[in-house]
């Protein structure tokens, strides 16, 4: 009997010690987890940090806390109480100006939906025209490029000649241009965005973004012609960025990252003829035709401040859109239908022929699809995290002494 209560205790004792070492091994797990945390917490703080700072920086959409859009000017100077004040009634009359013209905007795109506002002959072409002028963009795609150089060359060049002299103004010169691609940007989206959700509802989104939509929207119908000048206005709309060197404000690098690559993606894309072009066209006029009204009444000192956000929303939407179709076609290349990805401007069909091509191939350059995909991923992933910073991010708390 002393023999086995002797046994019994040394049991216990052993329990005892084994449970008093899964403590310590617990509270040491529990150490290394809170250490962990804290480490993620911190690795994750110096991520935001550098978003914030670098990334807003280098390649900001807004300026954090200021509501500024892209191309926009600098943030504003308080003034007295009286000039704010005055400030602040000439904003709220811009909220005003920018809401009839909202509303002026649905009441033509109803009239366009409706087919009551006349086509012109000049809106129309017919197949020879449009491949006539695919071939022309194919032979001189080195243009792109040299308008490029040429952009990069005189802005940083004026730039550079500013930094010593006094900022020039160019209100009025400025708000006649944005007005001026407004008017375009509006003209534009009546004629092809009608067209656009026709197609979806008839035909799907299939045939939209992968089939011969020739018929559809490009021959003999005014969105193929204003898609075409869509794409030849990339060019005149480098004139942006002298705007913001001349008047010495912050030349952000995705203003002309923005300005060169969608100019050499929507020549690419005619020169290829991919005929998923009327997405990105529709978007990108419906898109401007708020943005340039925007900067034309903030140019002339109306600034509709409580339309910033939405705007950037609409901006936000566009990059959407546009990401997600781009991962469509390139999945349905690589897995669906397999398209090899070359560097020319060869295609998987033939333009040349009126013929509508019915097979399920997508009738886009794989190459394009690509570069389309990078472009519009870069331009969600700048346009969310600026968003958050500036929109929703929690405000920074006080220190109280």
């Amino acid at each position: 009997m002393v023999r086995e209560n002797e046994a019994l205790e040394k049991v216990l004792s052993k329990l005892t010690e084994i449970s008093n070492r899964l403590d310590s091994m617990e509270d040491q797990i529990s150490d290394q987890s809170s250490r962990i945390d804290e480490i993620n917490s911190g690795v994750v703080s110096k991520f935001v940090k550098f978003s914030t700072s670098d990334v807003n920086k280098a390649c900001g959409v807004i300026a954090v806390s200021e509501d500024r859009l892209l191309g926009e000017g600098s943030a504003h100077k308080k003034g007295s109480a009286a000039e704010e004040k005055k400030r602040k009634e000439r904003q709220v009359l811009g909220g005003h100006l920018f809401s009839v013209y909202v509303l002026t905007w649905v009441a033509l795109m109803g009239l366009s939906f409706q087919g009551m506002i006349p086509v012109a002959d000049w809106e129309t072409m017919k197949f020879d025209k449009a491949v006539l002028v695919s071939e022309w963009l194919r032979n001189h795609m080195h243009l792109p490029f040299v308008f490029s150089f040429g952009y990069v060359t005189v802005v940083f060049g004026v730039q550079h000649l500013m930094k010593d002299r006094k900022p020039f103004h160019l209100r009025y010169p400025l708000a006649l241009w944005s007005f001026a691609l407004c008017i375009f940007s509006l003209a534009g989206s009546l004629r092809t965005v009608p067209k656009l959700l026709e197609i979806i509802y008839e035909k799907g989104l299939f045939h939209l973004v992968c089939m011969d939509t020739r018929n559809d929207w490009v021959i003999n119908h005014p969105a193929g012609v204003w898609t075409m000048f869509f794409i030849h206005s990339k060019v005149p709309e480098l004139i942006d960025t002298l705007f913001i060197v001349l008047r010495k404000n912050k030349l952000i690098t995705l203003h002309w990252y923005h300005h060169i690559t969608v100019m050499i993606f929507c020549w690419h894309s005619w020169s290829t003829y991919c005929l998923n072009g009327l997405v990105y066209s529709a978007m990108n006029l419906t898109v401007h035709a708020f943005m340039y009204f925007f900067y034309t009444l903030a140019a002339l000192g109306y600034r509709p401040t409580s339309y910033a956000m939405t705007i950037t929303v609409i901006q936000i939407l566009q990059m959407v859109v546009g990401t997600a179709v781009t991962v469509y076609v390139n999945y349905h290349m690589q897995f669906v239908e397999y398209q090899p990805l070359i560097l020319s401007f060869d295609t998987n069909w033939d333009v040349q022929n009126s013929t509508v091509n019915t097979d399920t191939s997508c009738k886009v350059h794989r190459f394009n699809a690509l570069a389309g995909l990078v472009m519009y991923a870069s331009y969600l992933w700048l346009f969310c995290m600026f968003f958050y910073l500036a929109y929703l991010q929690p405000a920074k708390k006080t220190k109280v002494a």
